[in-house]
């Protein structure tokens, strides 16, 4: 049973990547780990309301900082797929989960 739902707009509350805590760095990244899947979509950090990317953190033996993320205009196919695969690291923790 398949509870994975189709969306054309998906959100992480944080994705990690090692190494990148920076906005600019760190979509870039994201954006060659969704070209790896073949997904097609529009990324986007979640800003405050000032439009500024507001950075958050997970702390684990050390803290790590990440960013939400936004996908829009997903095929159904990769709705899908992203939700499966998720971006980034220290997915366990909750982090680089699609809803």
């Amino acid at each position: 049973m398949n509870f994975l739902q189709p969306k054309s707009r998906l959100r992480s509350h944080i994705v990690v990547i090692r190494g990148y805590e920076e906005p600019n760095g760190f979509l870039e990244a994201a954006k060659r780990q969704i070209e790896k899947l073949n997904i097609q979509t529009d990324l986007k950090l979640i800003s405050k309301k000032d439009g500024t990317p507001k950075p958050k953190t997970v702390q684990v033996k050390q803290t790590l900082v990440g960013f939400g993320i936004e996908a829009n205009n997903l095929s159904e196919a990769d709705s899908i797929l992203l939700q499966e695969k998720g971006l980034g690291g220290k997915h366990k923790m909750g982090c680089g989960v699609f809803v």
